[in-house]
């Protein structure tokens, strides 16, 4: 439940013509420090461009992030996606709102994020395909800095 199905070095190096082939249809990602640096929220035309191409490709793509609804959705409109806010990773909730919005089944949905105990373990729970990629930035909250990242540090090792 804690090994995630891919690791990837980063959003950009992700299979996304193979997961299409493999039937993956819907794309769940996680924002802080997985598309942008922890809390830097400012408008990127770059991924904007990037995430334009994925949904172009036929992928439907929300955002599924922990961080409250201000912070989050003025990133979701200026990416074009819809996003689930105060998701409560790991617990199953935001996940099955978040299938609920893309319309994709687990088996066919992929979660992108950079926290084994949040986005793999919650979508690992939840039936969805996980693909985990180093954080943007060692800048992050207190608790995910000095309680997960020694924990998946240790988890880690037993790979």
């Amino acid at each position: 439940m804690l090994k995630p199905d891919l690791l990837c070095e980063s959003v950009q190096d992700i299979p996304f013509a193979d997961l299409w082939r493999q039937g993956y249809r819907g794309l769940i990602f996680d924002l802080d420090n997985t598309l942008v640096p922890w809390h830097q929220y400012g408008e990127n035309p770059a991924l904007g461009l990037w995430m334009r191409d994925l949904c172009s490709r036929g992928f439907r793509v929300c955002l599924l992030s922990n961080s409250a609804y201000e912070k989050v959705a003025p990133v979701g409109r200026w990416l074009g996606i819809p996003v689930v806010c105060g998701g409560k990773k790991p617990l199953k909730t935001g996940y099955r709102r978040a299938l609920a919005l893309l319309e994709v089944p687990a088996q066919h949905c992929v979660m992108i994020g950079d926290q084994l105990l949040t986005d793999v373990f919650g979508a690992k729970r939840s039936g969805i395909y996980t693909v985990l990629t180093p954080r943007l930035s060692p800048r992050e909250q207190w608790g995910t800095r000095h309680l997960s990242r020694p924990l998946e540090r240790w988890i880690k090792k037993s790979w």
